[in-house]
C-alpha cells in the first residue's frame, strides 16, 4: 500500500484509502495530497495537490481517480460560492475540477455521520447527493463543473440517510426514513438509474414526486439506521437499527434490531439472531456470500449467517465485540 511505501512518517490531519487502488489521500493545511504507487515501483512520487484551504472533510472513490471535497464555510463564502466539490487526480500533476455545488452549512453530508454527502455509482460516472426531502443524481465529468445541475431528482420526504448499491448493472439507493408523527420509520430502495440520453447530453427529467420503492422494509423504535449493501453484487441491505433506549431497561446503550431486505423486494425481514442483547458488530463477507454478527450480552455470540439469513456456524460466546474478514472473504 501507498502508505507502507513511506520511508519516513508523514505527518498529516487524516488520511483517505482508496478501496480499490494503491492511493492515498491526505489532509494538510495547504489542500489535499494525493499519493500513487505505480508498480513495479513501491514507494509513491511525489504528491499530486489540491490547493485548499480550510477543507473540513474529503474522501477518495474507490478507483483513486477522484477526490471529493467539503470546505468549511468561513473558507469558502460569498455569492457564487461552492464548497463541495470533485477533483480528477488522474489527469497528471493538476487536479481538474469536475463538479461544483454550494453546500449550506446545514445541509446533509455536512458532518461525520453523514460523510460522504456524494456516493459514487459503481462505475464513478454518477454521483448521489442526499438533498433535503429528495435524492439528486449528478454526472461526475462536467464541461463546466460550475454549472453542475441534478439530472435526476427523486422526492423523499424526510430522507435522514442513504447508502449507493454496489451492482454495477442499475444505480440504486436504499433511503432511512425516520419515525414521524406515529407512523414507523422505514428503508426504502430506489431504482435511480441514469439513461443513456442523460449520460451523453447530460439532460434533466422533471422531479418524480411519488417515486414507487422496489423494496422497502418498515420499524419501530428507531432512531438511526446502519445500512449495508452487499459487497460487489448489491443484492441485499442489511439495516442495523438502533434505538437510543432500551424498552426492557436491560441495557444502557439502547436497543438494536437487524433486519434485511432485497434489492428487488422479494425478500425483507428481522435477522433472527441467537442471543439476546445488543449488536456489537456486523460485517459483510468480502465477495457477499455471508456475514458475521456479534451480538448479546457478555459473553457475546459470534454467528456467521449465509446470504438468506439463515445461520450457518456459531463461532462460540466471548469478550468480542468486534468482527473483521480477511481481503479476500
Amino acid at each position: 500500500t501507498p502508505a507502507a511505501a513511506f520511508s519516513a512518517p508523514l505527518s498529516c490531519a487524516s488520511m483517505r484509502l482508496a478501496a480499490a487502488a494503491p492511493t492515498m489521500a491526505t489532509l494538510h493545511k495547504d489542500g489535499v495530497h494525493i499519493h500513487t504507487s505505480t508498480p513495479p515501483v513501491p514507494a509513491p512520487g511525489p504528491p499530486v495537490i489540491i490547493p485548499l484551504e480550510g477543507v473540513s472533510h474529503f474522501d477518495i472513490s474507490p478507483s483513486g481517480k477522484y477526490v471529493t471535497t467539503l470546505q468549511k464555510p468561513e473558507a469558502c463564502s460569498g455569492e457564487g460560492a461552492r464548497a463541495l466539490c470533485i477533483w480528477d487526480v488522474s489527469t497528471g500533476d493538476k487536479p481538474r475540477l469536475c463538479l461544483a455545488l454550494a453546500h449550506r452549512k446545514n445541509e446533509k453530508g455536512g458532518v461525520q455521520s453523514m460523510w460522504p454527502a456524494l456516493q459514487f455509482s459503481s462505475d464513478e460516472k454518477c454521483v448521489v447527493r442526499l438533498a433535503t426531502n429528495e435524492v439528486q443524481v449528478f454526472v461526475t465529468d462536467l464541461q463546466d463543473p460550475m454549472a453542475a445541475a441534478p439530472l435526476r431528482r427523486v422526492r423523499v420526504e424526510n430522507i435522514a440517510s442513504g447508502a449507493v448499491s454496489p451492482a454495477k448493472d442499475t444505480l440504486m439507493v436504499a433511503a432511512y426514513v425516520p419515525e414521524i408523527k406515529g407512523a414507523p420509520a422505514s428503508v426504502r430502495v430506489y431504482n435511480v438509474q441514469l439513461s443513456d440520453d442523460q449520460l451523453v447530453n447530460h439532460t434533466a427529467t422533471p422531479v418524480e414526486a411519488t417515486p414507487e420503492p422496489i423494496a422497502r422494509r418498515s420499524f419501530f423504535r428507531c432512531s438511526s439506521v446502519k445500512l449495508m449493501w452487499t459487497p460487489v453484487t448489491g443484492e441485499g441491505c442489511l439495516v442495523v437499527a438502533e434505538s437510543s433506549v432500551d424498552a426492557t431497561n436491560q441495557s444502557y446503550y439502547g436497543e438494536q434490531k437487524l433486519h434485511y431486505l432485497s434489492h428487488d423486494g422479494s425478500i425483507d425481514q428481522q435477522v433472527e439472531l441467537l442471543k439476546e442483547g445488543p449488536i456489537h458488530d456486523v460485517q459483510w463477507s468480502p465477495i457477499g456470500r455471508d456475514f458475521i454478527v456479534v451480538h448479546g450480552f457478555m459473553p457475546a455470540k459470534t454467528v456467521l449467517f449465509d446470504a438468506k439469513c439463515k445461520p450457518i456456524f456459531d463461532f462460540g460466546s466471548g469478550a468480542y465485540n468486534m468482527v473483521r474478514y480477511n481481503p479476500f472473504g
